[in-house]
C-alpha cells in the first residue's frame, strides 16, 4: 500500500492474474516511474523492506513502525497538497481492478487453515454493511 499511496501505480503487473502472481512471486519491482524521483530514498528503503517475498527477512508490523523513515516523517505536520496526492493515488489505484483481484486472491491463498479463512469472511461480512464489496 505504501508503494501505491506513494506512486499511484502497483508495484507488481501483469496482463492476468497469473502474471500478476508470477511477478509477486519473483519479488522483482522498481522505482523507475517519473513519481519516484521526488521520493526519498529513505522511503524507497522502507517500501523495498516491506515488498520482500520472503516472509523470515521482511520486517514485522512493529520493527516496520521503527523504521528511520516512519520514525523522522510521523511527527511532521501534514502538507494538504500531499495528503491529497496521496488520496489520488488512492483512488487511481481503486481502478486497477485487476491488481486488486490479484491481490485479494494472493493474500486469501498465504491464509494457514480453513479457520483462518472462516474468521477473514466473517471480519469482512460484519464491516460490510451494505453487502457491496
Amino acid at each position: 500500500m505504501a508503494y501505491i499511496i506513494l506512486s499511484g501505480i502497483p508495484p507488481f503487473n501483469g496482463s492476468s492474474d497469473a502474471d500478476i502472481m508470477a511477478a509477486i512471486k519473483k519479488g522483482v519491482f522498481n522505482f523507475n516511474a517519473p513519481v519516484w524521483k521526488n521520493v526519498s530514498q529513505l522511503a524507497k528503503d522502507f517500501i523495498t523492506s516491506l515488498l520482500t517475498f520472503d516472509v523470515a527477512k521482511r520486517p514485522s508490523a512493529e520493527q516496520a513502525l521503527k523504521h528511520k523513515w516512519i520514525q523522522e516523517y510521523s511527527t511532521l505536520e501534514i502538507d494538504n497538497s500531499q495528503a491529497q496526492t496521496a488520496l489520488d493515488n488512492l483512488i487511481k489505484f481503486h481502478s486497477h481492478a485487476t491488481m486488486k483481484a490479484a491481490t485479494l486472491t494472493f493474500i486469501g491463498s498465504q491464509l494457514l487453515s480453513k479457520q483462518e479463512r472462516e474468521e477473514l469472511a466473517r471480519v469482512f461480512k460484519k464491516l460490510d454493511k451494505n453487502s457491496d464489496g
